[in-house]
């Protein structure tokens, strides 16, 4: 088979930025769930260690069950910090089927399922690894828990509280549709981060790390020819004619 033959992809890769944490969402992930945990209590003061292991514990294993459960294959977040503050955000992949449109262009299907999750935001294309990629860039309204609240009401004053009841927080989404080569699938890459003041410089990074992605291919191996066997040629009527056999094995991702 001709190495220029298109492939259906078996993976994907991704270039991630540093203090960002993978999390393969299959029969690994408490493991690895288990070594983050390692990783943040690690750089915490010694004090504070029990205390950090069993909220991290908690937050971690809810957020990964979710994840794992909404059918997602990988679980990426941003544990690093910026002056003791979280540089919170995440990524969540998918791979889903494309909708039913009618049509062999998978563009056309894939800016029905983008516009679908849009709810009136824009659509934005891209390029991406052999094609165009579909982005949405939409927000979320995060809710503060009344008893949240009053827990700053009681060590900051009811001005504290009246002002963080104001102020409403929210949740920047930054979704990429990426057509699967050879396929009726689409990878979808969600990326989200809670804090407003830094939303443009996490879109920016989303933007940067969804175009360093690319596939991932199974080996495609070819078994030598085997070598004719010496026989004794068999007579016929009009010529000689050696018997020789070959046998080739080509193996295709997908």
């Amino acid at each position: 088979m001709s190495s220029s033959t298109p492939r259906r992809p078996t993976g994907y890769r991704l270039v991630l930025p540093p203090d960002w944490w993978h999390v393969p969402l299959g029969a690994s992930r408490h493991a690895s769930v288990a070594a983050l945990i390692r990783h943040q209590v690690h750089r915490s003061p010694k004090e504070a260690a029990p205390l950090l292991r069993g909220g991290l514990r908690r937050e971690l294993t809810t957020i990964v069950e979710r994840a794992s459960l909404a059918g997602a294959s990988d679980l990426y977040l941003s544990v690093g910090t910026e002056q003791g503050i979280p540089l919170a955000a995440s990524l969540l992949v998918h791979r889903m089927p494309l909708p039913r449109t009618g049509t062999d262009d998978p563009l056309v299907a894939l800016e029905i399922l983008a516009r679908s999750a849009a709810g009136g935001a824009s659509v934005l294309r891209f390029p991406v690894v052999r094609g165009e990629a579909l982005a949405v860039r939409r927000s979320t309204p995060m809710t503060v828990p009344d008893s949240a609240l009053d827990a700053l009401g009681k060590s900051l004053g009811h001005e504290a509280r009246r002002a963080a009841a104001a102020y409403q927080p929210f949740t920047t989404h930054f979704d990429v549709f990426v057509p699967v080569p050879c396929s009726a699938e689409v990878l979808l890459l969600a990326f989200s981060t809670p804090l407003p003041p830094l939303a443009e410089a996490f879109v920016d990074l989303f933007e940067a790390m969804a175009c360093s992605l690319s596939w991932t291919y199974a080996p495609t191996t070819t078994r030598p020819r085997q070598r004719a066997r010496p026989v004794a040629p068999r007579v016929l009527p009009s010529r000689l004619e050696p018997t020789v056999r070959r046998g080739v094995n080509e193996r295709t991702a997908g």
